[in-house]
């Protein structure tokens, strides 16, 4: 379980799910539509997305002979500006996420191994496996019990 939250200005911002899935795979937005693209003097490629985000591509080497091949490196989206570093075939292997807001002030780098896609996942890989030792505790005993308990 990943639980990530940002401290803004005394509250806290809590991506959804599917933001973070989005970010992590190098999607950027849990449903990317093109509304606009951009080749830059540098040989990049930029595409605007709806809501605002954009994603900005480097060309890389590799392919066949005269076809282009493009690698996400860096995108942004609502206060925050996100880095692709390094890549391990169609995912991301690091994410760096910047905010851009002063009052934010976020650098998180992932690092993510051992992705696999399209995996068959044994029946076992969803059974829990609970101690005979284990005592039923309450919610509230768990959160006290915790780093922020009193």
């Amino acid at each position: 379980m990943i639980d990530i939250r940002v401290w803004v200005g005394g509250g806290s911002y809590m991506p959804s799910p599917a933001d973070l899935q989005a970010i992590l795979t190098g999607c950027v937005v849990p449903t990317p539509q093109a509304t606009d693209g951009r080749q830059h003097a540098n040989g990049w490629a930029s595409i605007d997305l709806t809501g605002g985000a954009a994603i900005y591509l480097q060309p890389v080497r590799g392919g066949a002979p005269g076809a282009a091949h493009w690698q996400i490196r860096a995108a942004k989206r609502a206060g925050w500006q996100i880095d692709y570093p390094a890549w391990n075939g169609d995912f991301p292997q690091m994410v760096r996420l910047r905010s851009v807001q002063a009052a934010a002030m976020v650098d998180l780098t992932a690092s993510l191994s051992q992705i696999e896609t399209n995996k068959d996942l044994e029946d076992a890989a969803f059974t829990v496996k609970v101690p005979p030792d284990a005592e039923p505790i309450t919610l509230d005993e768990l959160r006290n019990s915790g780093p922020l308990g009193s």
